[in-house]
């Protein structure tokens, strides 16, 4: 089950993987070598968008919407975003 708690672990892995990949190739990220780059890259998109998903599934059980995960994941596809005024 998701919580607060599991939410701010994966925002601080994904801060984590943001400032070693910030001190990659002592901050010439474009030398680096690709595969490090690219693996660094992947976690921390990895554990942002964890910590969005289990944000929402707090959110949805707090207010006891019952959507489930995909019905979620569909949503945000295709609603489109807000504008600004």
């Amino acid at each position: 089950m998701a919580t607060l708690e599991a939410v701010n672990d994966r925002l601080l892995f994904a801060k984590r993987r943001l400032k070693e990949l910030e001190r990659l190739n002592n901050g010439d990220i474009a030398g680096a070598d690709p595969k490090d780059r690219q693996q660094l890259i992947q976690e921390f998109f990895f554990h942002l968008v964890g910590s969005i998903e289990f944000l929402a599934q707090v959110i949805n059980n707090s207010l006891k919407l019952l959507i489930r995960a995909r019905e979620r994941f569909r949503r945000f596809l295709t609603q489109p975003f807000a504008s600004a005024p």
